[in-house]
């Protein structure tokens, strides 16, 4: 799977319906530093962003206030750092917002779910899972009450929820999450585009996962005609187009993948956006594929430098980046970096995720090749079949990917009997 930080883009459409719940008493929305740091916020600015924002929320502290005008602005800060890359900066934003929703009582229950729904996200980048999918069914509970099941807050625990799912490996019950979530979209008179494309493209990740291409590409090009239907760009945009260059990448149609990767990666330098590690990280796995192995190492490594400046679950995701630039070492034979690099990945990828994850099995495959390519038979042979032993139970025998480790397999028992 590609390394990616999770897809927060739909909180903005949060902030958006977050404004009509605050009383018309409050003076937040009048506020020239909130509205300054709004706007940025709203066009993907996010570094340009902070400094309004902060002094929003310093006035907000100044005043003593600790009801709507707090929570609106230590809440959009937060969704600011944490979609910035800087969980650590966000979470007692978080934290402090959630407090002042509660001292409201009921008058603030109606924002308590939208704030378990963003700080479940953040315990998801931080790679706290298991607190993050508490959240997130505490968030669908408290949005299906307050606002209804069709709301916006709901829509969003639910597909977080189903992203969660998808990195856990638990493709049934992602599945069974988003098909709801979309079916539910669709039936609405007019659903938000931006969030029913990003929906889309987080389906398809879904069938990617498990290498059903042909379903997964006409959810993309939906969400493709959504944004340009509507003229949406910036991030979100670059966020399908990653999925898009991801599909093409592994049906090896190499030439139709490269360009909307480069387009993504653009996007996401222009607007310093920290999900350009994402689009660095598919282009060195596109140059992998055609065996460019110093290509490959130049996009790798950048993408790893941008992972390991931020803090959280990015540890995950810098270790798969890992495995791929092992790949890209051993294609140059250097056996020894490759070898440092792969068991470095795959303690990160065993502490994370435990042993049994298909990831993890992606991952013993490049070790196995490391420790064949330097007559480390025994070695080797363990590797392959701990991740067959993976492979034959998470997929059916005709999906590719197992079908590739079997072919691997065999070939590498028919090179030790020569």
């Amino acid at each position: 799977m590609c390394p990616k930080m999770s897809a927060s883009r739909s909180f903005a459409a949060l902030v958006l319906l977050l404004t009509p719940l605050l009383t018309a008493s409050d003076d937040s929305n009048g506020d020239a530093s909130y509205q300054r740091g709004r706007a940025a916020f709203d066009a993907g600015k996010y570094t340009q962003a902070i400094p309004p924002l902060k002094a929003a929320l310093e006035k907000a502290h100044a005043t003593s206030r600790t009801g709507f005008t707090l929570v609106q602005s230590a809440y959009t800060l937060a969704l600011v750092y944490q979609l910035h890359g800087q969980p650590t900066m966000a979470e007692p934003l978080y934290v402090e917002a959630k407090a002042a929703v509660e001292a409201m009582g009921d008058s603030g229950r109606p924002l308590l779910g939208f704030v378990l729904e963003s700080l479940g996200e953040l315990r998801f980048d931080q790679g706290s899972w298991n607190e993050s999918e508490k959240l997130q069914q505490q968030a669908i509970t408290i949005c299906t009450e307050t606002h209804g099941k069709n709301h916006i807050c709901t829509l969003t625990a639910q597909r977080h929820l189903g992203e969660l799912m998808i990195e856990r490996g638990s493709f049934a019950d992602a599945e069974s999450v988003f098909e709801d979530l979309i079916r539910t979209l669709r039936q609405m008179p007019a659903p938000p585009a931006e969030f029913l494309a990003s929906s889309l493209a987080s389906f398809a990740t879904l069938q990617i996962s498990e290498a059903r291409f042909e379903t997964a590409e006409p959810l993309l090009r939906e969400s493709m005609d959504l944004l340009s239907s509507n003229r949406i760009s910036g991030p979100i945009l670059a966020d399908t187009l990653i999925d898009l260059g991801r599909l093409y990448r592994l049906e090896h149609n190499c030439a139709r993948g490269e360009p909307l990767l480069k387009k993504a990666l653009d996007i996401y330098e222009n607007g310093n956006d920290p999900h350009q590690a994402g689009a660095l990280n598919e282009l060195g796995l596109l140059a992998l594929d055609e065996q460019k192995f110093a290509v490959a190492k130049q996009y790798l490594n950048r993408s790893l430098d941008v992972y390991q400046k931020i803090a959280g679950s990015t540890r995950l995701l810098a270790g798969r980046v890992k495995a791929a630039l092992a790949e890209a070492f051993l294609g140059e034979r250097n056996v020894e970096q490759a070898r440092t690099l792969i068991h470095d990945a795959l303690t990160i990828e065993r502490e994370a995720l435990g042993d049994q994850h298909s990831e993890y099995a992606r991952q013993l495959i490049v070790a196995a090749n490391v420790e064949a390519s330097c007559h480390r038979t025994a070695d080797a042979e363990t590797y392959y079949r701990q991740a067959l032993t993976i492979f034959r139970r998470s997929f059916s025998e005709d999906q590719p990917e197992r079908i590739g480790a079997e072919r691997k397999y065999a070939q590498f028992v028919q090179s030790v009997r020569k």
